[in-house]
């Protein structure tokens, strides 16, 4: 039987794991599985099969795509873009590792899109790229510890960005 790493992982966790882990991961699993229409038999199964995993049109959500496709089954297999498909990657894989690439790529696309919007703010307000009017708010703001924890996350962020200097970059001429 050839399994990949998370499915073991799960299967692990849903047979041995504790008391909340445990229900967790067979919760993970089950849905998994009920959304692909597989029983825990089909897990075990060696048998290849081309699938087309979308993702969406973005260039880096197709990069991304790519990435997690090889990370579980290997440069040599690879996968492949579907020219009749331009949102689509091409695979072949088991049951247990389409289950695998579907997954993390959920994961993973929306932590690289919580990513993406916090340094695109860090961008703008490393290079002051917003409204000035704006008034100062009267009284002082409240935070959530989870609101504190992402600004400190995004002060640090803002001092990684290179500055640009738009002066530095305007024609002599001008």
């Amino acid at each position: 039987m050839v399994y990949t790493a998370y499915s073991i992982y799960l299967l692990a966790l849903a047979q041995r794991g504790q008391d909340g882990e445990k229900d967790t991961a067979q919760r993970m699993l089950d849905k998994m599985l009920e959304a692909n229409g597989l029983t825990y038999a089909d897990l075990g199964q060696e048998v290849r099969e081309w699938e087309v995993f979308n993702f969406g049109g973005k260039k880096i959500l197709k990069r991304l795509l790519n990435q997690i496709v090889v990370s579980v089954i290997g440069r040599e297999r690879g996968c492949y873009t579907d020219r009749a498909r331009k949102n689509s990657v091409l695979a072949e894989v088991t049951i247990a590792e389409k289950i695998e690439i579907e997954l993390k790529y959920s994961l993973y696309k929306k932590a690289l899109e919580n990513e993406l919007e916090e340094t695109f703010l860090a961008f703008i307000h490393r290079h002051h790229i917003f409204n000035c009017d704006q008034s100062e708010p009267e009284e002082e703001l409240q935070m959530s510890e989870e609101e504190l924890e992402k600004m400190q996350r995004l002060a640090k962020k803002i001092m990684t960005i290179q500055h640009v200097d738009v002066r530095q970059a305007l024609p002599e001429s001008i």
